[in-house]
């Protein structure tokens, strides 16, 4: 269990963009954070990721302290896939053993399990097929896959994802969609940033919406339909149906996503 409480951290002394923020973030749940652009959604990722210090406030996983862990032993609790990276010039296989490097001594050569460990990881997000291909040659869709791959490589109990179906066309957000609800069942934690809020309400167990920093609504999708947060914060008129096969849609506004 990932528990923040009285967060508030920033960029500049004296400037805070995360304010005074309480949640609690449960294994086997996908809590998707939602809000405006600027509204502090990265800061708070980086935040929980230890890459920002706190000004006040405090973050425990499994009731310690986060500042407590050595930063090894985090790499093995907590894996983040950030929104802008580099892409390296390596093959896909070499990608997904990044996520082994937590548990490799110097000089990080990966043994029969390591091996095994992402074999199954690429099996499991498809992309076994381009193992040898270099990451820079992959389409956006697949290089995506690929880091989720190395990030269940790292086998840890809290993932966090800013924004991962970014640029993706509507066949990969839905493949990364799918993935994200495999990692639920398999009892992680996941703190997911989407910027299309119909999917995180598709998706998520819980919506955590930010506006200037702070929490204006923490709860189930059902709850911010009724709660009048989309509306007041974001302008948008939210919706839920459910066809005849039981099928439930959220849409906003006029556009409909599945």
């Amino acid at each position: 269990m990932l528990t923040l409480t009285n967060v508030s951290s920033g960029y500049s002394k004296g400037c805070d963009i995360i304010k005074n923020l309480s949640c609690t973030f449960s294994a086997g749940s996908v809590t998707a954070v939602i809000g405006a652009n600027g509204c502090g959604k990265s800061t708070l990722l980086k935040t929980i990721a230890r890459q920002l210090k706190l000004t006040s406030g405090s973050i425990t996983l499994d009731d310690k302290e986060l500042s407590c862990y050595p930063q090894k032993e985090l790499a093995k609790r907590i894996a983040v896939l950030p929104q802008v990276r580099n892409v390296p010039s390596i093959p896909a296989r070499a990608l997904v053993m990044h996520g082994r490097f937590p548990y490799m001594p110097f000089p990080r050569i990966g043994t029969s399990y390591d091996k095994e460990t992402v074999k199954n990881c690429m099996a499991e997000t498809n992309t076994l097929c381009f193992a040898d291909t270099d990451v820079s040659a992959l389409s956006g869709g697949q290089r995506q896959r690929v880091y989720i791959a190395m990030l269940l490589a790292q086998q840890t109990d809290v993932i966090l994802m800013d924004e991962p179906t970014t640029f993706l066309d509507l066949s990969c957000q839905f493949e990364v969609l799918d993935i994200i609800k495999t990692l639920r069942e398999k009892g992680k934690c996941v703190v997911v940033v989407l910027h299309d809020i119909a999917h995180a309400m598709q998706i998520a167990d819980n919506i955590l919406m930010l506006d200037k920093g702070e929490s204006v609504f923490y709860g189930t999708p059902d709850g911010i339909i009724s709660s009048g947060a989309l509306e007041k914060h974001m302008n948008l008129t939210p919706r839920k149906i459910c066809d005849a096969e039981n099928i439930i849609y959220y849409f906003l506004k006029d556009e409909i996503r599945r």
